[in-house]
Order: structure tokens, then C-alpha cells, then sequence
């Protein structure tokens, strides 16, 4: 299975819970750090045959270069995403 899913570090995933909790960002209705995202695809049965990021950092820079007000609060907050692609098996 090819499964792409925005991840956050620690810090990003406690931000975005307080952003959520006071609606000033609706996001998504799950919010996973790496581990706790392989954890759950664990539980879940699946074997990860291929993980790729798009880094923190990268993502980070690429918040104010879009000079959007938004983004640069969410760069600013450190609530910045990783997006991460997996490559899937359910032995």
C-alpha cells in the first residue's frame, strides 16, 4: 500500500492540540508523530517496506517563503509538519 500521512514532532503535536482545542486551526482530526504513527500502522498489522520525509527542516523554511500569514504563525510556533510517505505490506 502506498499511504502518505503529515507527521509532527512532539512540540508541533502538543501546538497543534492547543490550536485545535481553542479552534484557531481546525486541522485534522488525527495528528501523529512518526512513532506514534508507525506504532499504530503496527497494531494495525502493516510491515513498512519504505519510509521517506520530506524533513522538518525543509518544511519549516518553505512556511515563510509562502509568505502567507498562517504559515509563518505555524513556522513561528514550531507546528510545522513532515510530509512522510510509506510503502506498505499486510503480510
Amino acid at each position: 500500500m502506498f499511504f502518505r500521512q503529515n507527521t509532527y514532532h512532539r512540540m508541533g503535536k502538543t501546538v497543534r492540540g492547543i490550536m485545535e482545542l481553542f479552534q484557531i486551526d481546525k486541522g485534522h482530526p488525527h495528528t501523529f508523530t512518526k512513532k506514534d504513527l508507525r506504532i499504530h500502522l503496527g497494531k494495525q498489522g502493516f510491515d513498512i517496506l519504505h519510509c521517506e520525509n520530506w524533513g522538518y527542516l525543509r518544511t519549516w523554511l518553505a512556511e515563510f517563503r509562502i509568505k502567507k500569514l498562517k504559515s509563518i504563525i505555524k513556522a513561528l510556533l514550531l507546528s510545522t509538519l513532515d510530509r512522510t510517505l510509506y510503502i506498505l505490506r499486510k503480510p
